[in-house]
């Protein structure tokens, strides 16, 4: 059994305010997703699927090229997400991406660390998407669940540890780490408003 993990202060009080003041957000842009109806499909698991890889892309790579992040976040590699995308669709690259207007670049790695809280945070949810899709008789039909089912039975693990490095951020940091979460929903949200509109049959 993994030993008992005691938030430091600072890690249990920027976790809280990131909870809360992204609450609405994160809220919002759930149920607005194409997994966000009660009942799930097939074909809303694929677009499900594309929405992610076209933003994760992008917003991946720009998290590559902040310095420091590594050093904060060790086991930074294996918390890539398009790899797992791209596999789960058989696709080599999004047929469509997020454009560079609406992507959230991080300059330092506090406002890295806000958008890493997004990403990871969005993995939480794999597992009872999973056991929904299931029930469909047609599920995975072409499509993978590496995404939904990453890290395995680590992964309340994986997110313990993430959120364990938000104890070095310095607390006059901590505007930036929530200020780039919410840009990260915000973005999401821009995206998908494009992503939506631009489907082929939709007219605006």
């Amino acid at each position: 059994m993994s030993p008992i993990s005691v938030p430091s202060p600072g890690e249990r009080d920027l976790r809280n305010r990131l909870r809360e003041d992204t609450r609405t957000l994160h809220q919002t842009l759930e149920s607005r997703l194409p997994l966000g109806a009660e009942t799930p499909s097939l074909s809303a698991y694929e677009d499900h699927l594309r929405f992610l890889l076209g933003y994760f892309g992008p917003v991946e790579e720009a998290l590559r090229d902040v310095q420091g992040l590594r050093s904060l976040v060790p086991d930074l590699g294996w918390r890539w997400k398009t790899p797992l995308l791209e596999e789960d669709l058989s696709a080599d690259r999004a047929d469509r991406s997020a454009p560079d207007s609406i992507v959230h670049r991080p300059a330092n790695p506090a406002q890295a660390l806000g958008v890493l809280y997004v990403l990871e945070g969005s993995t939480l949810g794999g597992r009872v998407l999973l056991k929904r899709l299931r029930s469909l008789p047609d599920f995975p039909g072409h499509l993978g669940i590496r995404f939904l089912s990453v890290y395995g039975d680590e992964a309340g693990a994986m997110w313990s540890r993430f959120l364990e490095t938000l104890g070095h951020v310095e607390e006059k940091d901590w505007d930036e780490t929530v200020g780039s979460a919410r840009a990260t929903f915000q973005a999401l949200g821009d995206w998908y408003d494009v992503w939506e509109n631009s489907r082929p049959g939709v007219t605006s």
